[in-house]
């Protein structure tokens, strides 16, 4: 039976809960914050996908390691994982969340995420769970940073250790949504910085972000965290454009 506290029923009278894609009427007391029907419409990613940057490869494509683009190279991450494709009712969902302070969609997110990871990702191998930050003026406006809300409960679900002040995000930079790829990485470039080294020296660092785009973001940091004495750095991220 689910028990609901007489506050939440209260509040759920004043303020029935909607679905963050559709604003259908939910259930009351549920945690969920997405409807049945728009979570069947996500697209989700599955095998066979890039060992590197994690796009899908088209079953009719006979299977390969890596992508045409990721077999250029010249990657400081070891590999990026996606579990959606941003389009259609995620990409509404993601700007409910992180532009619309929908912050309770985290919960939805971290589920999906954490489905994906326990088929997809040898979690046994990741030392330490980080967000990828955003810089203080821009969480300040946001006034939270989505990567965390995401990243935080994931690392608790896994048992992983969840770091928060050991990159930070020290040059303000324009939004990456309508630069291009080359645009992007420079507009990036030199924009993080590393702080207590000892937490990375040697260990395997999951990134955690909601998008995924050209990468851009994801590669620079992982860059630093290289330098600074990881040993390896990989990613997940909520949903990727394809």
């Amino acid at each position: 039976m689910n028990h609901v506290s007489p506050l939440l029923f209260f509040l759920d009278l004043l303020y029935p809960p909607r679905c963050g894609a559709c604003n259908r009427l939910l259930t009351s007391g549920m945690p969920n914050q997405i409807c049945p029907r728009c979570m069947q419409a996500i697209q989700l990613i599955y095998p066979p996908f890039c060992k590197k940057c994690g796009v899908p490869i088209p079953n009719n494509i006979k299977y390969k390691e890596l992508c045409g683009r990721c077999k250029k190279g010249g990657h400081s991450f070891d590999r990026i994982w996606s579990c959606t494709v941003y389009e259609g009712v995620m990409a509404r969902i993601i700007r409910q969340y992180k532009y619309h302070k929908k912050r309770l969609l985290s919960h939805d997110l971290v589920q999906l995420m954490i489905r994906f990871a326990e088929m997809h990702i040898p979690m046994k191998d990741v030392d330490v769970v980080l967000a990828v930050p955003l810089h203080r003026k821009k969480e300040y406006a946001r006034t939270f940073n989505q990567a965390e809300y995401i990243a935080r409960p994931f690392a608790q679900y896994f048992n992983k250790i969840y770091c928060r002040d050991v990159l930070r995000k020290v040059r303000y930079t324009e939004s990456q949504s309508m630069l291009t790829k080359s645009e992007r990485t420079r507009n990036v470039t030199a924009s993080f910085r590393l702080y207590n080294r000892h937490n990375v020296a040697q260990r395997h660092i999951l990134l955690v972000d909601d998008v995924l785009t050209t990468g851009a973001t994801i590669n620079e940091c992982a860059k630093i965290l290289i330098a600074g004495g990881a040993k390896k750095v990989s990613a997940f991220v909520v949903s990727r454009g394809i």
